[in-house]
């Protein structure tokens, strides 16, 4: 190793390192998580405060008030104790889990089941946080209560052991001051974590017996459920879990549905981490003929990186009405909706932050719109829909796993979210419906791994441009590579890796014409070259859901003194590795 060479590299490190500025206004204190309406007579309503701070927080002065249409519902102060960082303090009805602080009740009106604020004010009546739920019923009381367009859509928790559910932010303390991006409809955990873990998930339901809950995910009304897709049932009191039998998915076996049988809508929600960039993809059975009379209407939504409450009927087609403006899906979708018989229609959509209808912020965007036919594209379809940075991919039809099918992209804006399965019938035969059914579910919060080369290199004395490829830049690898080629033979390269950043030329240093710095330097490491001019870097890759995602620069520089320049060096393009599955 030519120990010379690594003396020119703290020099480019110095040139590239900029001035990175953070600062934040947020609370300490925000609203983590609550809820407002349960199955029973609202007897376990609560609201969790949460110390996203670094340190203690004195609560003397802080107050939670909540407000509606009709004005101020109810005002609390806060008992007066120092919350320690990341703890939680939950104010609520004796009868609800894990509460510090009771509230007397249970009371009709405390937290009412319409469009209300929840706000936190700190002391000097502060605003601190704020959010309105129910927003489809609108704003117009408070809309400086709600940020964003509030919680869309609406929410009931189940008081079955497993399906209890809540509103809670996505991550605890996640605040992108926007209600509908924060907050999900997740399983309830007054006074402990939201964060979910797990960033992947495959079934294909086969082991599971017919009925069996499948894990893995929870459901608001009903868990998902393992069917035998061919044979109508189980009976489960006077409703069939299968509602009619359709064929086996081409994967065979057992497939999973979605829904609760006794009519109505569900939420289900996978139980991983929620993702900012994340694929779905299964098989998906699409009814070639529902039975849904005038009037009536069958819709699912299977979701990324959002969340959706008890599923209100969404309306894509604008077919429905006025009426039909609850939905509050956020993130992306694949939507179905069976009107009248043969109006069936399958839609991508970007729904933003929930709100749909006239009264909106910002409606979602139909990106694409698939009428199904007979015969021609219904049954046993493979769906995929996936976020990479700010592309959505999507897929229908083809087979999984496998770039065929038709291919949609658009450009998007992607925000932390979850995958969800919501699912609503307005139809009086339940016999004739077809619930979400899916086979081979597989799910991943961690794109795949990529690599993008970019700008340009500049040669060796030997008049070949070195070049930079990687291979095997997965995570848990225990040797990726990165290549460095066209290099000078049996001597010495250094791989850089850093930050991509705007180009730094070169040529003002006494470097040859074209030579550019890619990326900002975070360390180096000397490579021999063989007699190929091959220099090859090895890494092992931790196994972390934490990289997922990470984004990595590399270029190669070689030191070569035959070079008629003061700086005489080649140069590699640069290189962005994206660690993935």
């Amino acid at each position: 190793m030519n120990t010379s060479a690594l003396l020119i590299v703290p020099l480019l490190v110095a040139g590239s390192l900029v001035a990175q500025n953070r600062s934040s206004g947020l609370s300490a204190l925000v609203i983590n998580e609550f809820s407002y309406d349960d199955t029973s007579t609202d007897d376990v309503e609560f609201v969790e405060i949460y110390n996203r701070s670094g340190g203690p927080v004195d609560m003397t002065g802080w107050v939670l008030e909540s407000r509606d249409p009709s004005g101020l519902n109810f005002s609390h102060a806060l008992s007066p104790v120092v919350l320690a960082a990341g703890d939680y303090w939950v104010l609520g009805f004796a009868t609800a889990p894990n509460v510090d602080q009771i509230v007397a009740g249970p009371v009709a009106g405390w937290l009412e089941n319409d469009n209300e604020s929840i706000t936190l004010l700190s002391p000097g009546a502060v605003l601190a946080d704020t959010l309105i739920y129910e927003a489809n019923k609108g704003i117009t009381f408070g809309p400086t209560l709600a940020e964003g367009e509030g919680i869309w859509d609406n929410h009931t928790l189940t008081q079955t052991a497993g399906n209890e559910m809540s509103w809670a932010r996505v991550r605890d303390g996640w605040d992108n001051d926007n209600n509908g991006m924060d907050f999900a409809h997740l399983p309830w955990t007054p006074g402990a974590s939201n964060n979910l873990s797990g960033q992947t998930y495959f079934s294909d339901f086969d082991a599971l017996g017919v009925g069996a809950n499948v894990p893995g995910w929870i459901g608001n009304f009903k868990a998902v459920r393992a069917i035998d897709p061919t044979v109508v049932g189980p009976l489960l009191g006077a409703n069939n879990l299968n509602p009619n039998a359709i064929p086996a998915s081409p994967q065979g076996g057992n497939a999973a549905i979605y829904w609760d049988e006794t009519g109505g809508g569900n939420t289900s929600v996978w139980l991983g981490g929620p993702g900012i960039e994340t694929s779905f993809e299964a098989w998906v059975y699409l009814a070639p003929s529902p039975v849904v009379t005038a009037g009536q209407a069958e819709s699912w939504s299977i979701g990324i990186q959002g969340s959706t409450g008890l599923y209100n009927i969404p309306d894509p087609s604008g077919s429905l009405g006025a009426g039909f403006i609850a939905n509050g899906n956020t993130g992306f979708s694949w939507t179905y909706q069976a009107l009248n018989a043969g109006s069936t229609n399958l839609y991508l959509i970007d729904h933003l932050d929930g709100g749909w209808g006239a009264s909106a912020i910002s409606g979602p965007t139909i990106l694409a719109t698939i009428p199904i036919v007979t015969s021609v594209n219904d049954g046993w379809q493979r769906l995929l829909i996936s976020t990479n940075g700010t592309t959505l991919t999507a897929r229908f039809g083809g087979t999984l796993g496998n770039p065929d099918g038709t291919l949609y992209t658009f450009p998007v804006t992607p925000f932390l979210g979850g995958v969800f399965v919501g699912y609503r019938e307005l139809v009086t035969a339940n016999a004739t419906l077809r619930p979400v059914t899916m086979d081979a579910v597989s799910i991943s919060n961690c794109p795949p791994a990529t690599a993008d080369i970019f700008g340009t290199g500049t040669p060796t004395s030997l008049a070949a441009v070195p070049q930079i490829s990687v291979n095997g830049m997965i995570l848990g690898s225990p040797a990726a590579d990165v290549y460095g080629m066209n290099l000078v033979p049996n001597s010495s390269a250094i791989v850089l890796v850093g930050i991509r950043s705007a180009p730094v030329d070169l040529t003002g240093a006494g470097a040859q014409p074209g030579s550019n710095l890619y990326l900002l330097i975070l360390d180096y490491v000397g490579v021999p070259t063989d007699g190929t001019g091959l220099a090859t870097f090895t890494l092992s890759v931790p196994n972390s859901a934490s990289l997922c995602g990470a984004d990595f620069s590399w270029q190669w520089l070689q030191i070569d003194g035959s070079l008629p320049y003061s700086l005489p060096i080649a140069m590699s393009a640069g290189m962005t590795t994206r660690l993935g599955l």
